[in-house]
């Protein structure tokens, strides 16, 4: 199966090469038209200096923060995007190509990856040149200096971004078995975010004709603002999940027995929302952020309670069950988990309506909290508690079935067991059978 879905992305990657062969070709061609203004010597030192510029550029990409693939962010982007409508398609074409394979190979990046990098800007750099000058048709140096150019340099700067978030997407979901317009949806607040004002200083670079190579130094420095600004943007959310996920971890730690559990507990959710294969990628990625997370709110329980090695008492009891809205008041000030919420909230609600703390029933309660809750109680089955010992992984199969209805939504239990049955299916049926108690044993 993974064969499959490597030959699918791969089959993807091709098709994007092909294209990128195909607009350079468009390009050249476009080139040969009668408005082609031949290059001069300042030319191809400005081209020159745009290459370097580009080089360095792609030298300092920006990690975007993602849970299951990695996203960079560069903004060579501009250069090529103001390449393309100054000199024509041809021209950025090259750019895009010539200066992604250098840097690309000083990365040392993996050749499948290296390849769909290179194509795919080609691509996006070339339809905005082809798309420009195919209106524009003349010889204006200043892109800026009519309504028609405007508008038109507006467009091809909407089909630069579009070309390439579209074929990322498309890779990018196919690769990781998504819907590539749910990728893309999910993409589309973080994709405006950093290109609105990386393409309006594009936008002035479209004027590069008439600077000096010298210059086009000071051109590009208002470039420096959008890159600190995205960088700094993208640590704090870093640095924000960490503490927070360290913060869980420390929990987590405080009993011996709960090592791991949260990161664990994430894992399963991201096999059931994969086996769900219904839930949009955005949506996805809240529910499995907040199951990192979901016990967070146990910080605020005294280790008499959290580790008492027997049953608790009614007044513990009632204190345990508090941990839920413990975490959600904490996460309500952080808006990177701001569509986490109502899993944290809800993960011990029931079916049935008889969990807590809202007494939600059914579908009432959020999808990814039916989900986590799955995942948790399964967790905590299989692994070793003061007051119980590990089910093994048929118990916990067994238990988790034998709830449907009551605990469980009956279609996350079944698409969990199938994962389970996948998993284990060479599980000896003589497994030592473990000590068990009821999943309504004190709270995990």
């Amino acid at each position: 199966m993974k064969r499959a879905s490597q030959t699918r992305t791969d089959v993807a990657i091709l098709a994007v090469i092909l294209l990128a062969v195909a607009v350079t070709i468009q390009s050249v061609r476009q080139a040969q038209g009668a408005w082609f203004r031949p290059l001069h010597i300042v030319d191809y030192g400005i081209l020159t200096v745009m290459l370097a510029l580009v080089m360095v550029m792609d030298l300092v990409q920006i990690a975007l923060p993602q849970s299951k693939f990695s996203v960079a962010f560069a903004v060579s982007g501009t250069v090529f995007f103001a390449a393309s409508v100054a000199y024509g398609a041809i021209v950025g074409v090259i750019l895009a190509g010539v200066g992604t394979l250098v840097t690309e190979l000083f990365l040392r990046k993996k050749f499948r990856r290296l390849l769909f990098n290179v194509a795919q800007l080609v691509c996006a750099a070339g339809s905005a040149g082809l798309a420009y000058h195919a209106v524009v048709q003349t010889n204006f140096r200043a892109p800026l200096a009519s309504t028609v150019t405007l508008i038109a340099a507006l467009l091809s700067g909407a089909l630069y971004l579009l070309v390439n978030a579209a074929l990322v997407s498309t890779v990018v979901g196919i690769d990781i078995k998504k819907s590539p317009l749910q990728v893309f949806i999910a993409n589309i607040p973080g994709v405006l975010m950093q290109n609105i004002t990386l393409f309006s200083i594009g936008m002035l670079l479209t004027t590069v004709r008439d600077l000096t190579p010298l210059s086009l130094f000071f051109a590009v420095l208002p470039l420096l603002g959008p890159y600190l600004a995205i960088r700094g943007h993208r640590d704090t959310l870093v640095q924000i999940r960490k503490t927070i996920e360290a913060l869980a971890d420390t929990v987590d730690r405080r009993d011996t027995s709960t090592a791991q559990h949260s990161e664990r507990v994430a894992r399963y959710t991201q096999q059931i929302i994969d086996e769900l294969g219904t839930l949009g990628f955005a949506e996805a990625e809240a529910i499995i952020l907040a199951a990192r997370v979901h016990d967070l709110g146990k910080i605020a329980i005294p280790d008499a309670v959290l580790l008492k090695p027997g049953r608790l008492d009614e007044g513990e009891y009632w204190l345990m069950r508090q941990h839920p809205v413990a975490g959600d008041d904490i996460l309500q000030q952080l808006a990177i988990y701001k569509d986490s919420l109502g899993v944290v909230r809800h993960h011990h609600e029931r079916y049935d309506g008889t969990g807590y703390p809202d007494g939600l029933k059914g579908e009432e309660i959020p999808i990814g909290a039916r989900i986590v809750s799955v995942a948790d109680s399964y967790d905590v089955m299989t692994s070793d508690r003061p007051y119980a010992r590990a089910r093994t992984v048929r118990e916990g199969k067994e238990e988790l079935i034998a709830c449907k209805g009551t605990h469980f939504d009956p279609k996350i239990v079944d698409a969990f067991v199938r994962v389970l049955d996948r998993q284990h299916a060479l599980e000896p049926a003589d497994m030592v059978e473990m000590a068990s108690s009821a999943i309504s044993s004190p709270v995990a």
